[in-house]
């Protein structure tokens, strides 16, 4: 087995690419998922993900840094999140690794505002087969990690989660705790106005 990453050709990248910006648009309707527009889109971000992982951070990086579709942020943060460059060794008992590209992801989680975090958790909740995954739920640990971060670091600077409360986000941020299987601090909870099950005091 070859201990290099594989990759597409110029001329393949340029395709991928074309496709990529042509069909990543109005994926989600009135805050609606539409689905039939996501497939095709993700057939081709995950060639990148299995084919050219390099190709697609670099890509990942771009559009959450430079591009103003939110589209393309959302979707290329999910995939590369999954990307087959994730750190494990080439094969079984091989001294080398791949390079965790999926970090890339880790960090562009960051630069989201709460709206896009959710839906890509959103994409990583969907039960789908990606490339040569099986189908299923996609929600990397790496991704885990990268959202718990960023809900733990505006919890650490509360000025953070009253300005997402005056924003009109709350609803938003209860539902990427949620959705993450997460539960927030008592002070977060008190400014969101969120009562806790477990019988804290707001």
């Amino acid at each position: 087995m070859s201990n290099e990453l594989n990759f597409l050709s110029d001329q393949e990248r340029l395709r991928a690419y074309e496709a990529i910006t042509r069909g990543c648009a109005h994926l989600w309707s009135k805050g609606k998922l539409v689905k039939e527009r996501l497939y095709s889109v993700l057939d081709t971000f995950v060639l990148l993900a299995e084919k050219d992982p390099y190709f697609l951070a670099h890509f990942t990086s771009y559009a959450v840094n430079r591009l103003d579709s939110k589209d393309l942020k959302v979707v290329s943060v999910f995939v590369n999140s999954v990307s087959d460059a994730d750190g494990t060794p080439f094969s079984s008992g091989s001294k080398y690794k791949k390079p965790n590209l999926r970090s890339i992801s880790q960090a562009a989680i960051q630069y989201l505002d709460p709206k896009l975090v959710l839906r890509v958790i959103e994409l990583a909740n969907l039960k789908t087969k990606l490339g040569t995954k099986n189908e299923g739920t996609h929600f990397s640990r790496s991704l885990k990690t990268a959202i718990t971060k960023y809900l733990r670091y505006r919890e650490q600077n509360i000025k953070a989660m009253e300005g997402i409360k005056k924003s009109g986000l709350s609803n938003t941020v209860k539902n990427i705790y949620r959705f993450s299987h997460l539960s927030p601090s008592t002070e977060t909870a008190g400014v969101l106005g969120w009562k806790q099950k477990d019988g804290r005091v707001i």
